[in-house]
């Protein structure tokens, strides 16, 4: 695996860009490059505020306060809108094509702590529920394994499925969803498996 090399100042960030920045998402070959932000209190400001804290489109990836910032949560799930062009979690529904799902199949997030690397193994229409809310926050084991169950018996249209990538109730996933323009009470999710732990 080639690791890309990315040098993210998130000290500069914060004092001069949004102080909730706290994580970076990669995702190469798409304009999936982008600051990750968790507002204190308001779990959805980011869908409508944008980094400067102007109101409007495209808003900024990011996670609920459901989610601790370090990315040790069974499941971690990241928002962005799926904009016309091409921009914020638009490049998800790339991985509807299993070709693209095969040869794209790494989403790298940088920390402060050091790079995580998670590995594809689904990508899939779902619905709109709260992913975290509906499995009790994943507090129960049960819960986690029911989530990589269904993930895995997905087969809506578009679905995308590695089998070759193994997943376990003891790992850490990571989930990404975004709109579907054409069906509002769905949602397209990317979901990815950790590789490695925080490295200093």
């Amino acid at each position: 695996m080639t690791i890309p090399e990315k040098e993210v100042d998130f000290d500069n960030l914060q004092e001069t860009v949004n102080k909730d920045i706290y994580a970076w998402i990669y995702i190469p070959d798409t304009k999936v490059d982008y600051p990750v932000l968790q507002h204190e209190t308001d779990n959805t400001y980011y869908l409508n505020y944008n980094l400067d804290g102007s109101r409007g489109y495209p808003g900024c990836i990011y996670t609920e306060n459901y989610n601790k910032k370090d990315f040790t949560d069974p499941v971690t799930v990241m928002y962005g809108h799926n904009m016309k062009d091409g921009g914020m979690f638009a490049g998800l529904h790339k991985y509807a094509d299993s070709e693209y799902a095969e040869s794209h199949p790494y989403i790298y997030i940088y920390t402060p702590d050091g790079m995580l690397v998670y590995e594809v193994f689904s990508a899939h229409e779902t619905t709109d529920e709260h992913i975290l809310y509906a499995h009790s926050w994943f507090e129960q084991e049960s819960e986690i394994e029911k989530y990589i169950k269904d993930s895995r018996d997905s087969r809506s249209m578009g679905s995308v499925l590695r089998e070759d990538v193994e997943v376990e109730k003891d790992d850490r996933v990571l989930t990404l969803s975004t709109c579907i323009s054409s069906k509002p009470n769905n949602r397209f999710v990317v979901q990815g498996v950790l590789l490695n732990g925080s490295e200093e």
